[in-house]
């Protein structure tokens, strides 16, 4: 059902302003797909809620898919200039990634704290980003460093991040990547074939005043029988306020992960 909506996405919604940087990656045992601008880096935006997930796990602030559950606030309305519906509500860890719910997303970072994010994210060498930035919760004044203007990551970069997790040579239990994994699971694209993954595009609303371009993204893994097959797709517009920027993303990036699968993986 989700692919089909994807595909409803594509097909009339498929006039956006697209600026030049597109690239997919595809990875696996019998694959090696690289296409487009793949060394440009860009804000990661919500994708770096990968990396909140796993140390939230880590450090047990996220105890299941349904816990911890934070209440949904007025007062954000009032420090983001774009707060979308689905952010006006209670939420989750799995409706925090289905939704990429900004404001939990700072909870979260507070939890962890500046100090144990910014080692934990230059020990994974994610990217790089601008010092002068904190985890200060809900502060215009201090916007999270992983907010568009700040820490900057490529396509690249992130699929050698979803290599690491994905083989367990990465710096956490893996009860904690197995249960960041988990909180990703998206849907079967058929019998034995799952896919895995997260999007990335909505924060970048927080600067159309000020930013020539908006990045999209959507990264994650194909799981099969006999494989994980990590990919990263990513494209920016120019039109910077289009409300389904972020699921046109998704829909291509599914469409060219369906174009490059090979029969009986």
């Amino acid at each position: 059902m989700k692919t089909l909506w994807y595909l409803f996405i594509i097909m009339f919604f498929s006039n956006a302003v697209y600026a030049d940087n597109r690239c997919f990656i595809m990875k696996g045992k019998n694959y090696n797909v690289e296409e487009g601008s793949c060394e440009l880096r860009a804000s990661p935006d919500s994708t770096f809620n990968l990396i909140l997930a796993l140390i939230s796990h880590e450090y047990k602030i996220i105890t299941s898919p349904d816990r911890p559950k934070w209440h949904y606030k007025t007062k954000y309305d009032d420090i983001f200039s774009i707060m979308k519906d689905s952010w006006r509500k209670d939420h989750n860890p799995s409706s925090w990634i289905k939704e990429n719910c900004v404001w939990y997303s700072q909870i979260i970072a507070q939890g962890i704290g500046t100090s144990r994010l910014r080692k934990r994210v230059n020990a994974l060498g994610y990217g790089s980003d601008d010092p002068s930035c904190s985890t200060q919760y809900l502060n215009k004044s201090k916007m999270p460093f992983w907010l568009p203007q700040h820490l900057t990551i490529s396509p690249k970069e992130q699929m050698l991040l979803l290599e690491k997790m994905l083989s367990y040579d990465i710096d956490f239990s893996e009860e904690d990547i197995d249960q960041t994994k988990n909180l990703l699971y998206i849907e079967d694209l058929e019998q034995n074939i799952k896919i895995y993954g997260l999007t990335g595009g909505d924060m970048a609303l927080q600067y159309k005043e000020t930013a020539e371009t908006r990045p999209g993204w959507f990264i994650g893994w194909v799981e099969t029988a006999g494989d994980n097959i990590p990919f990263v797709y990513y494209n920016d517009t120019t039109d910077l306020a289009d409300e389904l920027f972020v699921e046109k993303t998704t829909a291509e990036g599914m469409k060219l992960i369906k174009q490059h699968l090979k029969p009986g993986v």
